[in-house]
């Protein structure tokens, strides 16, 4: 006997019908398409046992796994769906995550993903912005020209990591006014342009 009990997947029965026909890699799937296969869910309910037993209360919380299945039709072991059907996989597969595990409750269930994203957006942007400050110490480094303490330059790391704002691009609203092969340009300050002579517009 199964353990699972099957959830609403995409097939013929659901309202968005099966998925598109997956061709192959090198063909952009069209809305003609054939429609064939499935993706269908199984969740394992509260009343089995560990010993595969049937004789627990069946209105508990589910066990935390969940089976997917893509039945292609075809060789290659995948479909195509299209945004109705990912909404509503997504939506299957949210109130299944919600009666899995209750501890979030399901209302913030979305804003906690979307947040998490948003941050980890953020920390690429952050790395992002260190490796361009990274990238210009190098090449004041290979240029022989090393201006700043340790101090310094751990206070500019953290600024660029708590600085949303991008790091700037190539100046060219004055000529370049460094101190020559790859030394950076001191014209507003010392580093604060930070470029080489060959970011700059001469005119």
């Amino acid at each position: 006997m199964s353990i699972y009990a099957s959830l609403p997947g995409i097939d013929t029965d659901t309202p968005c019908g099966p998925p598109r026909a997956y061709q192959g890699s090198h063909i952009l799937p069209a809305e003609d398409d054939p429609r064939t296969g499935s993706i269908s869910l199984a969740s394992i309910p509260s009343h089995i046992t560990r010993d595969g037993r049937d004789d627990q209360p069946d209105d508990g919380t589910p066990w935390p796994w969940l089976r997917v299945a893509i039945d292609a039709d075809a060789g290659d072991p995948a479909v195509v769906i299209d945004p109705a059907q990912a909404r509503h996989l997504a939506g299957q597969l949210y109130a299944w995550a919600n009666l899995a595990d209750p501890t979030t409750p399901a209302d913030e269930d979305l804003a906690e993903v979307c947040g998490e994203r948003d941050q980890l957006r953020e920390a690429h942007a952050a790395i992002e912005r260190v490796r361009v400050l990274a990238d210009q110490y190098q090449m004041w480094h290979e240029g022989g020209w090393a201006p700043r303490t340790a101090a310094d330059v751990a206070r500019e790391y953290r600024a660029a990591l708590d600085n949303p704002t991008p790091a700037p691009g190539p100046v060219t609203t004055h000529p370049y006014q460094g101190a020559g092969h790859l030394h950076p340009c001191t014209t507003a300050g010392y580093g604060v342009c930070g470029r080489s002579e060959y970011d700059h517009e001469t005119g």
